[in-house]
């Protein structure tokens, strides 16, 4: 976070700093020499979604309360909006060492997967993922869904197959190819409808 404005409230803040605590409880524990030995490996990845952003803020200020039977976080209601704006993603190795990566923009979802899937370690247990969002709309469906899409997406990639896993953001299909060490994501050149898909296309191609 930075100075300036921002959405964030005492609610927030105050469980952005629980997240943390769990994830790096003080004092940390001694790392023995055998591993400081081996190279680091991520074992933990906190992901923190929306932090000081309300991806509803236009229909808040706005006294706008919406009801709708679309309730996906990556395209909600009518408007199919994408409520998943930014990623923190706090990340602790076998070194106990900890680092930050900030993604936002219009594929921040799908930069932050990415980059997750192309940093597992090969032939090493691949880190615990926990994600975490506490804006002020939204919040526990948008968490789920975030967990959700780097569960299956790394489950599709451990079965080493190739696959290709189509996700929908906005209006917009993504083809995420999931080959290790090699996943890229690219938007599908025309709008796509679900109906002209396989059964299993909405999931991996």
């Amino acid at each position: 976070m930075h100075p300036g404005n921002s959405d964030v409230n005492d609610f927030e803040l105050f469980n952005l700093l629980g997240a943390l605590q769990q994830l790096m409880p003080l004092p940390m524990p001694r790392v023995e020499d055998a591993q400081l030995l081996q190279p680091a490996i991520a074992t933990e990845v906190l992901l923190l979604v929306n932090v000081g952003v309300d991806p509803l803020k236009h229909h808040r200020e706005l006294n706008i309360l919406l009801t709708t039977e679309r309730t996906d976080s990556l395209s909600y209601a009518g408007a199919r909006d994408n409520l998943v704006l930014t990623l923190d993603q706090v990340t602790l190795n076998s070194w106990n060492e900890v680092t930050v990566s900030r993604f936002d923009g219009r594929h921040a979802l799908l930069d932050c997967l990415r980059d997750f899937l192309n940093g597992l370690p090969e032939g090493r247990p691949a880190p615990k993922v926990t994600v975490r969002c506490y804006c002020q709309n939204r919040a526990a469906a948008i968490s789920a869904r975030v967990e959700e899409l780097f569960s299956t997406a790394q489950t599709l990639l451990e079965r080493g197959l190739g696959h290709r896993y189509l996700i929908q953001i906005q209006q917009q299909y993504h083809v995420l190819e999931l080959a290790a060490g090699q996943v890229r994501h690219f938007p599908l050149p025309e709008p796509v409808s679900a109906a002209r898909l396989p059964v299993a296309a909405a999931e991996a191609l």
